[in-house]
């Protein structure tokens, strides 16, 4: 009889650019004998899994290219001569990658009023241009495709004001 159970999210790494996140997953051994290896599947919905990866005979894996905000669930089976069904279903959000954001601040007397900055990050991903006055309450002021330049032009009326850029 082979049962395979996830057994937990062993960790998760963020490589430092291009947005792309990995995930280690790892199971318990079928209790079959003649077990001769285990894969894995994963994709964007609930039950349906579009990548296949095989771990050999591993009990653990990290998967890696996973993109930054999306929700993957994931699936093992086991395999001798035929395979298991499905495991249990697991799912991970990859996190966003906080080198994707910056922080700003700009004072009007240093520029007459008026504020620019580019936000280069991912080509083609959606940035969401945030403002706050106390680091803690931040308003959407502009959603572009990167590279934008975003320009803020009341800056008298608002005294000291913080900007970043986060993705969408």
């Amino acid at each position: 009889m082979w049962i395979i159970s996830f057994l937990c999210v062993l960790g998760m790494t963020m490589p430092p650019a291009f947005a792309t996140g990995s995930v280690t997953l790892a199971w318990n051994p079928s209790t079959s004998p003649d077990i001769t290896g285990y894969d894995v599947y994963y994709g964007v919905a609930s039950g349906v899994y579009d990548n296949e990866i095989s771990a050999g005979d591993n009990t653990n894996i990290t998967i890696s290219n996973l993109v930054e905000g999306v929700t993957y669930y994931f699936a093992a089976t086991a395999h001798d001569d035929g395979q298991s069904p499905f495991s249990n279903e697991i799912s991970y959000t990859v996190p966003l990658n906080p080198s994707n954001s910056l922080a700003i601040l700009a004072s009007p007397a240093s520029f007459n009023g008026q504020f620019s900055f580019t936000v280069s990050g991912i080509n083609g991903r959606l940035y969401v241009v945030e403002a706050s006055a106390d680091l803690t309450h931040w308003a959407p002021m502009m959603t572009n495709t990167a590279p934008f330049v975003f320009t803020a032009n009341d800056m008298n009326q608002h005294g000291q004001q913080f900007y970043r850029a986060v993705l969408y």
